[in-house]
């Protein structure tokens, strides 16, 4: 059974299957979290402001991955048949474990 973590509360966090996602600091944009299986996630984003359902970035934080496992964050609203992730460009990620800064990220974009 789909786990929903409801991210646009007051608090701005919420868990999902195992993980625990945040939007609860400027510009995040994460709305809710659902744990489809124990490593896939569905995401909604808030849309952008004075767009009209318009969703073009993500921001969000997560924690209480695991090393070595792979998760897949699929984002429900944010799709453009012509981005630059459909030529192959990664999302930019920050890990506070791995201490590296930015650092380009992900696979099967």
């Amino acid at each position: 059974a789909a786990q929903e973590g409801v991210v646009g509360q007051p608090s701005g966090q919420g868990r999902a299957g195992s993980l625990c996602f945040s939007a609860a600091f400027e510009n995040g944009n994460l709305l809710i979290a659902t744990a489809v299986s124990a490593h896939v996630y569905k995401l909604l984003l808030e849309p952008d402001t004075n767009s009209i359902g318009h969703t073009q970035w993500f921001y969000w934080c997560v924690a209480g991955g695991t090393k070595g496992v792979t998760y897949t964050f699929q984002i429900e609203n944010c799709a453009k048949p012509n981005s630059l992730y459909s030529q192959g460009m990664r999302p930019v990620s920050w890990s506070t474990k791995a201490g590296r800064g930015w650092e380009r990220a992900g696979r099967n974009i």
